[in-house]
């Protein structure tokens, strides 16, 4: 089965404050705005299934609103807890972005 690219939003709809969430096949995907680069990371937090985009970004950092666990946008990992399962820190989801002028694409990761 070959990935897929899904139309998630506008680059102009995107803001370094404000972040996206998009619905993709039932999975909820985060799209961030950090500098000029454009990031998408799995949205639910492993520790109470908060929206991270509902919470806290400051560069490439996002913290849950729930239970401030705060993971890197870049690489999907946590940084400080609660964000843990019973292997240790969680790491969440990364996904590949293309733009095509304003339209922003997110192609899934298995």
């Amino acid at each position: 089965m070959t990935a897929e690219w899904h139309r998630v939003g506008r680059l102009s709809d995107l803001g370094e404050d404000e972040p996206l969430r998009a619905d993709i096949g039932g999975r909820a995907v985060g799209i961030y705005l950090v500098g000029r680069i454009v990031f998408a990371m799995d949205d639910k937090c492993p520790h109470a299934n908060a929206y991270l985009t509902d919470g806290f970004s400051d560069g490439l950092v996002v913290t849950c609103p729930r239970h401030g666990a705060q993971f890197d946008i870049g690489s999907g990992r946590c940084v400080t807890g609660p964000g843990r399962t019973a292997a240790g820190l969680a790491t969440l989801a990364t996904h590949e972005v293309r733009l095509d002028g304003d339209e922003i694409f997110v192609k899934l990761s298995a």
